[in-house]
């Protein structure tokens, strides 16, 4: 199982040290003419006259990738093995399913629209269309746009960058075949045994759950309006260590909580 860090930095290696090109249904094989041609015949979209001018003038030292492929290849093992069908990679190896991006996205956990809670190594999903995140405010995807491969872009929801190309995504998740590190949750200061129980969260726009007990810190979630949340008592100032409904623990401000009964 790669790590978060691992698959970006694999993801990114890929877009910047090899020559590849959007090739659907292509999974990181180098584009010898046996490979252009099951390419052809197995897609129609590979077989419109544009693309398939591009395909036949690729070499083996091309790797052709779609934008799940890329994705699925790297954690089947590609390798980059001009040598190799798959450029190294073993169909379906390491627990991970033949999925298209929507397929993809639905397996993924703590699937969230709110980008202030992305992390280096989750997906990033639009219908029909799926990259990894690397951090810095930036994705790793293969399109047919641009340069034509597998390339690195700007996420829009986290904001522009110059030099880069770039899109707004819908959804982001954490793979299940990656391995996330926790974040670091900073410790409260304080335990008062009254303020243990229930509460709901009380803010139409939703409550963010923070490392730390200031808005400085990282966002874990945003929790809409009415969640359950529980305290155990723990707090610094105004500032409650709770448990999320997901099970996420982390910072809170007690103006947003509204306490209930159980």
């Amino acid at each position: 199982m790669l790590t978060a860090k691992e698959l970006a930095n694999a993801a990114r290696e890929v877009a910047q040290n090899y020559k590849t090109l959007y090739v659907l249904g292509c999974i990181g094989a180098p584009m010898t003419v046996g490979n252009q041609n099951r390419a052809l015949d197995a897609q129609s979209y590979n077989r419109q006259a544009a693309r398939k001018k591009k395909i036949q003038a690729a070499d083996g030292n091309t790797f052709g990738f779609d934008c799940v492929c890329m994705i699925k290849s790297i954690l089947w093992g590609w390798k980059g093995d001009s040598q190799k069908s798959y450029g190294g990679a073993v169909y379906k190896s390491n627990g991970v399913p033949d999925v298209n991006a929507d397929g993809m996205i639905a397996l993924c956990k703590n699937v969230s629209k709110d980008f202030s809670t992305i992390q280096i190594g989750e997906a990033v999903w639009m219908k029909g269309h799926i990259g990894v995140y690397i951090g810095n405010g930036l994705a790793v995807e293969c399109t047919p746009k641009w340069k034509d491969g597998v390339q690195v872009t700007a996420v829009h929801n986290i904001g522009k960058k110059a030099g880069y190309n770039g899109r707004s995504w819908v959804k982001h998740g954490m793979l299940p075949w990656v391995t996330y590190g926790k974040a670091k949750l900073m410790p409260a200061q304080t335990r008062t045994p009254g303020i243990a129980g229930a509460y709901r969260v009380d803010s139409q726009l939703g409550l963010k759950l923070r490392t730390g007990p200031a808005t400085t810190y990282p966002i874990l979630e945003t929790m809409g309006n009415n969640t359950k949340v529980r305290s155990y008592g723990y707090h610094t100032g105004d500032w409650y260590f709770v448990v999320s409904a997901t099970g996420q623990e982390g910072f809170c401000h007690k103006s947003y909580l509204r306490e209930v009964r159980e």
